[in-house]
């Protein structure tokens, strides 16, 4: 079988004893497919029900049911921690101090809402020191090609002292704008005090080719369904 293509940020490369990779639009539903290409036991991955929620789940065993949330850490090596989006920033984490690993889906109803504050705050409790973190924005829809409306920016106004209009840029319609939604992840995390936070290298919405865009197939009539993978395991 061939193997399934990624890419990977610096910030977490070449730290001893951890492995990410942020998969393309082929990867959808081959979780095992990418545990066999990382030398992991096939069944030993965890996912979750992600439902732009501020959970986040401790985990040190492979999980059956999936619970409900949009975080993941665990100190166990050999279980790899999977995220899936489509648009939505996939957030890789590493301490490779404590040798503590997290993954974290964050669009904007799980940015607002603490998604990233409560996965770095798990990652305390098992005794990580926030400036030793390193975090990884993986592929997502960048400013440009993220257009709301009122809609959307009356929910974000919901969470007083969570949203801030500096990620916000003027659309040529009324009333609408274009929110910068990596940088306001990147701003919490910085907020959250991480050391180390990298960008993400690539907008969804302009590789249709390489990645999935809920919004580019939306506007284009096109089925939405499928999301792509995001992994990080201890060796």
């Amino acid at each position: 079988m061939k193997p399934l293509s990624f890419t990977t940020a610096s910030c977490l490369n070449n730290l001893d004893g951890i492995v990410h990779g942020f998969f393309g639009r082929d990867s959808f539903q081959h979780e095992s497919q990418i545990c066999e290409q990382f030398g992991l036991k096939a069944d030993h991955f965890v996912k979750l029900q992600q439902q732009h929620t501020a959970t986040v789940h401790r985990v040190d065993h492979p999980v059956a049911a999936l619970p409900i949330g949009d975080g993941l850490v665990t100190a166990q090596p050999g279980l790899a921690l999977f995220i899936l989006s489509a648009d939505c920033v996939p957030v890789l984490l590493a301490d490779p101090v404590k040798k503590l690993v997290a993954a974290a889906h964050a669009g904007w109803r799980g940015a607002v809402k603490g998604i990233l504050e409560s996965t770095v705050e798990e990652m305390k409790h098992l005794g990580s020191n926030p400036a030793d973190i390193k975090a990884a924005l993986g592929p997502c829809i960048w400013q440009e090609s993220y257009e709301i409306g009122p809609d959307v920016l009356n929910l974000m106004k919901d969470y007083p002292g969570s949203f801030h209009s500096d990620f916000l840029k003027p659309s040529p319609k009324p009333d609408h704008f274009y929110f910068d939604l990596p940088g306001y992840v990147a701003y919490r995390l910085k907020q959250a005090k991480v050391g180390c936070v990298e960008p993400s290298a690539f907008n969804t919405y302009d590789h249709p080719d390489r990645f999935i865009s809920y919004r580019y197939e939306t506007s284009r009539h096109l089925p939405a369904k499928e999301r792509q993978a995001s992994v990080i395991f201890l060796k």
